[in-house]
């Protein structure tokens, strides 16, 4: 009895998971598109990635001041802003190729966030760490894991002539960078591209930089046509931009829309005379911003950079010298702003401090941007309007050439094949002058300044062993009258505090740390 029992249920067992599998079968797998002529095919996989932990310290990146006491008064926004820490990043990298004409990229990257590059040491989360000495953020996961890039590529000669596109998440940028650089976190993008000869490329991308509601038209988008060409010791490209951005920026006062519209054109080269490489790159703007607050009109957009360079090998030791210029928006402008608009990642352009770890001079193009000390919600570019001071509108990082110019005498030294060592210095300047940390005239005005400081940079490279790097990157900014602060900040507008000014302290950072690759 207890066999055919055992029996009975086994068999019943076997059709319920029958039943369950023709259910499965017969339910319609509509939630995503599905090809019915692709042809299963095992494709080639690589995995590769890096591991990068390094130690940062600094000091005076936030206030240019080296003591947290002024004349005898303590200033709360005046600290000591020193810091160490150390971070971690990994990256892991795969590639499927399953044709040769066609291929997929995937790219993982940690961090703290979407837009972190990497995790501090020292978790402050949640924990998992029991006993009875529970300190939080111990014993815990490290950080979040995010998408890099994610594309479709493919390639051929189906037109004739070799072409192809690419569609996903990817990294961009344009020539120099100068203009357009997202090379840290990418983009969305499509890419068309066709090689109508030897060392010719012609590409076409469309990029949705932001998406705002999908029922609105409230994005970001940029569209882009580029060219590159090689003429004997010369590579030449060129591109052109049109950027279409259509938000809502709500003020504090009212909500208003914002256009901008803008056609950024560049052209560059670079040629090889000897030892001698030349390199040159002039980008030119023009275009529309709609519908600001400022006066209740269009601003006319009329932005240009330049930038000019000599490298110069001669064994193992190469010399640059190179010079580069933006322009700045000019004071009490009306209807044009004339700074030159950029899009660029975060990071080293190239001071390492003044370009990506300081305040700068570079002046914001939307409305209601709170900088440099002018009050939430000014519309005025310039600050003329609405309470605002003259000219304060500096203070934001990250800037690129933006009411910025530099001359750079670099040096790079490679004395054994294993070690790279390199030594940058840098005058700098502001295209219009600024007065970044609020200093004050007697009559309680901006004293402004185009002064922005000298900056020296040092590098060093030494590789331990196979796809193992060590290195140091370090610099510190002598700043210059354009940092300037009131002696007493907290009473700088009254008339007898009105002029009395303080040079700001240099600002220093260095961080060395190790990357394997793999």
């Amino acid at each position: 009895m207890k066999k055919s029992l055992i029996a009975l249920f086994s068999v019943m067992v076997v059709l319920v998971f029958t039943a369950s599998a023709f259910a499965l079968h017969a339910v319609p797998q509509m939630y995503e598109y599905q090809p019915q002529v692709v042809k299963s095919k095992k494709a080639q996989v690589e995995i590769g990635g890096s591991i990068r932990i390094r130690g940062e310290a600094n000091n005076n990146l936030t206030d240019q001041r080296d003591t947290q006491k002024e004349s005898g008064h303590t200033v709360a926004a005046d600290f000591d802003d020193s810091a160490s820490f150390y971070d971690q990043r990994v990256r892991l990298n795969i590639n499927a190729t399953v044709s040769p004409k066609t291929m997929g990229a995937v790219e993982l990257e940690s961090g703290d966030g979407t837009v972190s590059d990497g995790q501090t040491w020292g978790n402050t989360g949640t924990t998992d760490a029991g006993g009875v000495y529970r300190r939080t953020g111990s014993n815990s996961k490290q950080g979040w894991v995010t998408i890099r890039q994610a594309y479709i590529a493919h390639q051929g000669k189906d037109l004739g002539i070799l072409s192809g596109w690419k569609a996903g998440h990817m990294l961009l940028g344009l020539g120099n960078g100068i203009f357009y650089d997202h090379t840290k976190y990418g983009d969305d993008a499509i890419v068309l591209w066709l090689s109508p000869a030897d060392g010719m490329e012609l590409s076409f991308l469309t990029i949705k930089m932001t998406e705002g509601v999908t029922a609105f038209s409230d994005d970001t988008d940029a569209y882009v046509g580029t060219f590159a060409t090689k003429a004997g010791p010369a590579n030449i490209s060129a591109d052109i931009t049109y950027l279409n951005d259509h938000t809502t920026i709500t003020d504090t006062a009212t909500t208003f829309g914002e256009t901008i519209q803008l056609t950024n054109i560049g052209v560059r080269t670079d040629v090889k005379a000897g030892p001698a490489t030349i390199r040159a790159d002039i980008e030119y703007q023009t275009g529309t911003a709609k519908d600001f607050k400022r006066n209740k009109d269009n601003l006319k957009l009329q932005g240009n950079a330049i930038m000019l360079g000599v490298d110069i090998a001669a064994g193992p030791v190469t010399i640059t010298v190179e010079g580069a210029r933006g322009s700045g928006d000019k004071p009490h402008s009306k209807d044009h702003y004339t700074g030159y608009l950029n899009s660029i990642s975060s990071g080293q352009h190239y001071t390492y401090v003044y370009d990506q770890k300081v305040e700068t001079s570079g002046q914001f193009i939307n409305a209601n941007e709170n900088v440099g000390g002018a009050a939430s919600g000014c519309a005025d570019i310039q600050g003329n309007a609405d309470g605002c001071s003259s000219n304060i509108t500096a203070g934001a990082m990250n800037t690129g050439l933006n009411n910025t110019r530099y001359l750079n005498l670099g040096v790079a030294v490679k004395p054994v094949a294993d070690l790279k060592l390199d030594f940058d210095f840098y005058v700098l300047q502001a295209t219009e002058p600024v007065a970044i940390n609020g200093a004050t005239d007697n009559e309680g005005k901006p004293a402004a300044s185009r002064d922005l400081g000298t900056e020296v940079d040092a590098k060093i490279e030494y590789q331990i062993d196979t796809n193992l790097v060590w290195y140091v990157e370090s610099g510190v900014m002598f700043v210059g009258d354009a940092y300037d602060r009131p002696k007493h900040p907290t009473r700088s507008t009254l008339v007898g505090a009105r002029g009395h000014n303080v040079h700001g302290d240099a600002a220093w950072s260095v961080r060395n740390g190790v990357i394997l690759s793999f």
